[in-house]
């Protein structure tokens, strides 16, 4: 990626910024031109916040609305400043840079309406640029996860609507970009999401839940694959209706969904009562065991007092013999996703039905976490 910056003075970026009047931004932002470090409730987003992200596509968001328009150093001139714009009236904004590091952001519309007023140009055309700077710009970290980039958008100034937000990487300047683009690209990822999530929980489906083990064993990151079955479901939803499944799956869902980080895991539904979770991190077999806990006691609240007490009920089947149905439990079966052993999504299902086969063969809620050694070669 280009990070090249290209000012529009010789002088070196690391001068210091003179003068000492007040600033003509807004009577809400005025700053003094040689107070100018980072203020500490900027919107910049830390580098390990963006770490906690997993999915490669999501996370590289910024990467495809990076833009590099011109940037200044903090001594350069008003006047230089506004030649800019005059040249490019495509040019929104103008990034103040000093040793990489982003100080502010010179919007077009504040800059072009200072400076059109009588007598501005031969006020301030040769005071430093900063005294038209926004010193509280959205920044945003090129690796944010889209999650955390929505919500610092949306609850933004809206002057960041015109004038867009700065993008960096572990706190040095890379690029611009525009609210304007980032909806756009939104709107197609959820567009895209919609595509392939299950209508009836909302949660991606075989194609995202393939696309993003596979992205995570390219990257070389493991991660615990979690497939999550209903037992006893079918007979349920034969004799209370599809709308009660209905409601069981979508707790199953909720339940699954609230032990998973939205940052760090994944869920997927892949289809009837078959979910898969994706979970980075050691505490697999605790947020699991969470997960059964909590369904077992939320489930109980569709069977009857008396089929609590004998653990079932009873069903006619169809020679018309009455059949004893087993209250519904879930059952997860676990392994580690090594990007060592495992190289794609084929792999991985392969294991992940052997392990889902091994925990529904234990009675009741439970959980089986596969231990076996794949180093020689995983099963075809």
């Amino acid at each position: 990626m280009n990070t090249h910056l290209s000012l529009t003075s010789n002088a070196a970026a690391n001068c210091e910024v003179c003068g000492d009047d007040a600033g003509l931004f807004s009577p809400s932002r005025l700053s003094r031109a040689n107070s100018l470090p980072m203020p500490p409730n900027r919107a910049v987003i830390t580098r390990e916040m963006s770490n906690l992200h997993s999915d490669g596509k999501l996370g590289a968001v910024l990467e495809k609305l990076l833009t590099n328009p011109p940037v200044v150093a903090p001594h350069c001139t008003a006047e230089e400043v506004y030649s800019l714009f005059e040249k490019n009236s495509s040019l929104r904004a103008i990034a103040v840079v000093a040793n990489g590091a982003p100080l502010g952001l010179i919007a077009r519309y504040e800059m072009v309406d200072n400076m059109s007023r009588p007598f501005r140009h031969e006020l301030f055309g040769r005071k430093p640029c900063t005294r038209f700077m926004d010193p509280q710009p959205l920044v945003l970290d090129i690796k944010l996860p889209l999650a955390e980039i929505s919500e610092l958008v949306v609850n933004a100034d809206p002057r960041h609507l015109i004038s867009g937000f700065l993008i960096t990487e572990r706190g040095r300047y890379v690029g611009m970009g525009s609210v304007q683009d980032l909806v756009r690209e939104i709107t197609k990822m959820q567009m895209a999401a919609a595509k392939y999530s299950n209508p009836l929980t909302q949660l991606p489906g075989n194609v995202p839940i393939n696309q993003h083990i596979d992205n995570l064993l390219a990257k070389n990151e493991s991660c615990y694959i979690c497939y999550c079955d209903l037992d006893h479901f079918k007979p349920f939803n034969d004799v209370y209706g599809y709308a009660t499944g209905d409601e069981v799956i979508k707790l199953t869902s909720h339940i699954l969904s609230d032990v998973c980080d939205p940052v760090r895991d994944f869920i997927g539904h892949i289809g009837g009562d078959d979910f898969v979770l994706v979970l980075r991190g050691r505490d697999c077999r605790t947020r699991c065991h969470r997960a059964l806990e909590r369904f077992g006691r939320e489930i109980l609240t569709y069977f009857s007092n008396e089929d609590i007490e004998r653990g079932g009920y009873f069903t006619e089947n169809r020679k018309g013999q009455m059949e004893f149905q087993e209250i519904i439990t879930l059952s997860i079966g676990a392994f580690h996703a090594d990007p060592q052993v495992f190289k794609n999504h084929l792999q991985v299902s392969i294991i992940a039905a052997e392990v889902k086969k091994k925990a529904k063969a234990i009675s009741g809620n439970s959980f089986y976490i596969n231990q076996r050694d794949y180093s020689a070669g995983i099963p075809s």
